[in-house]
């Protein structure tokens, strides 16, 4: 068929996966860059996100050249983002959105048929509260299958955002948007000094005492040590934290060792004690753990995830009830 003068010949259109796969764009650049759109800022992002601002920045980037395209207006003060770029948001977030749904709805479903729950937790959780709580789910429901996702605290987060997880045990300090949050027990946090310390004498010990004492916490208190840090600013005094530990374990033998004192919930303190340790309260600095369950507001419980909820409500009930008559 000859060729109209002035006309290219059509093409047909790429498939859309094949398009994306020779884009190079991935969902990680997607996720970052509606962040950045959504809080207008790229250290808000960066924050939300749990990345260094600076990788923020590598991956919006990457983005704009993959496409060929001004995604964000740049100012000393805000970001604005562009036609493209709230083309792209809108889209990109709808469908990321039905993704995750999709993927809830395929985890949801693999687990009724198993009567299998994922619970993301962090190492210290997962290897101090939780695995008496699963013996005696187990024992009361010989079909339930609990398996535990010990992570890092922000990926533990992360895994229940996503659906690789449906429910999280881990200590909230600072709200979710997009995860509830069912409380369970809060526990004030105490100092920790090995036995023959020099604050091991003490019925109390204020910020004051404390100064001239590195002080180590697990790394997944972030924002208590935020929180602590404004409270020495408060009294004029210098906060000396010292480099933390992810494993509860490395935290308590760096303690056993010598290298400093601890700051962590009074549950904790005495796991896997080799050598006597010393609790002692902060006497002017009230900071707690709040232990709980997390699960994401996007999907609904499967049957065996509101059974091991309800079960985990009524366990903590009863030591509530316990302490109380004690």
């Amino acid at each position: 068929m000859p060729k109209t003068a002035g006309m290219k010949p059509v093409t047909p259109s790429q498939p859309p996966d094949t398009a994306l796969a020779i884009s190079g764009v991935g969902l990680s650049e997607l996720e970052t860059f509606i962040a950045v759109a959504e809080f207008g800022s790229f250290s808000a992002a960066a924050r939300h996100l749990h990345l260094s601002q600076p990788a923020v920045t590598a991956r919006v980037q990457k983005l704009e050249s993959l496409l060929g395209t001004k995604l964000l207006h740049r100012t000393t003060r805000n970001v604005a983002v562009t036609d493209d770029g709230q083309r792209l948001t809108t889209r990109a977030k709808e469908t990321l959105c039905q993704l995750r749904l999709l993927i809830g709805e395929f985890t949801q479903q693999r687990a009724q048929h198993r009567h299998r729950v994922v619970v993301a937790s962090s190492p210290m959780l997962a290897a101090t509260m939780l695995p008496e709580l699963i013996g005696r789910y187990c024992t009361r429901y010989p079909d339930g299958d609990i398996t535990v996702l010990d992570s890092r605290y922000v990926i533990a987060l992360q895994a229940v955002e996503r659906g690789d997880a449906e429910l999280g045990f881990l200590a909230l300090d600072e709200p979710q948007p997009r995860l509830r949050f069912t409380s369970l027990v809060t526990e004030p946090l105490v100092l920790v000094v090995p036995q023959g310390h020099a604050l091991a004498g003490e019925a109390s010990v204020s910020l004051q005492q404390l100064t001239p004492w590195p002080v180590m916490v697990l790394d997944q208190y972030s924002a208590l040590q935020r929180l602590l840090g404004e409270a020495y600013e408060r009294q004029g005094l210098q906060f000396r934290p010292m480099a933390t530990a992810t494993n509860l374990a490395t935290l308590l033998g760096l303690l056993d060792a010598g290298r400093g004192v601890v700051l962590l919930a009074r549950s904790m303190a005495q796991h896997n004690a080799v050598r006597p340790r010393v609790v002692v309260p902060l006497a002017d600095c009230d900071l707690v753990r709040n232990y709980g369950i997390l699960s994401s507001r996007a999907r609904e419980l499967s049957p065996a995830a509101r059974s091991f909820v309800e079960f985990v409500k009524e366990e903590f009930g009863k030591r509530t009830g316990q302490t109380e008559e004690a």
